[in-house]
């Protein structure tokens, strides 16, 4: 796993190395009873999702920061991002703010996007756990360049996303609080010089 690396060329050869990690927290709500269909013992639950997925104004406000720290102006410096990395820590699905946690979970699948573009996608068959690891999902370039607008602009990237979760029927928690979450922190990397 790498931080968020900002390589700063600087005159005269000088390479500064700032590292900054900006946390994202991605919840999706939806009402059980609406996108809820149950036959038998099974119940599928399909839901969609738009909102912010990553606030590049708190990645601003770090960079100047740390730019400052180092004694320059941000003013001063040309910031281009070049990379950015989505490590998912978590995929849970949650009952009043309450992680719950299904015997066996038949099957799921889950995918986020920004601009159109999709970012991170998984899928589980017959499992006890939505995600067991991290997993580290690298941008696509035109969702860079919709995060790098966001950087310059000032501004939260908009997201979306869907998901599909079949779920024995005693395992589904009655209407309101039920919510699929998705907890993850944004890595991005990229190069500064002096204007």
């Amino acid at each position: 796993m790498r931080a968020l690396a900002m390589l700063a060329m600087l005159a005269g050869g000088c390479t500064i190395s700032v590292d900054i990690i900006t946390k994202v927290d991605t919840l999706v709500r939806f009402d059980p009873g609406a996108a809820t269909s149950c036959s038998g013992s099974s119940c599928r639950i399909d839901l969609a999702w738009e909102g912010p997925i990553f606030d590049a104004r708190k990645l601003r406000e770090k960079v100047d920061a740390q730019i400052r720290d180092e004694g320059y102006d941000p003013a001063e410096i040309d910031i281009s991002v070049d990379a950015i990395d989505v490590t998912v820590q978590a995929v849970v699905i949650a009952d009043g703010g309450q992680a719950i946690a299904p015997e066996r979970i038949p099957s799921w699948s889950a995918e986020l996007g920004i601009a159109g573009t999709q970012i991170a996608a998984f899928q589980g068959q017959d499992v006890t756990t939505l995600l067991e690891v991290p997993r580290t999902f690298p941008m696509p370039e035109t969702a860079v360049d919709e995060c790098e607008d966001a950087f310059e602009e000032g501004r939260v990237v908009m997201g979306d996303g869907s998901a599909s979760l079949l779920l024995r029927a005693g395992d589904v928690p009655p209407a309101p609080g039920l919510v699929f979450e998705i907890r993850a922190v944004v890595y991005a990397t990229a190069s500064k010089r002096i204007l």
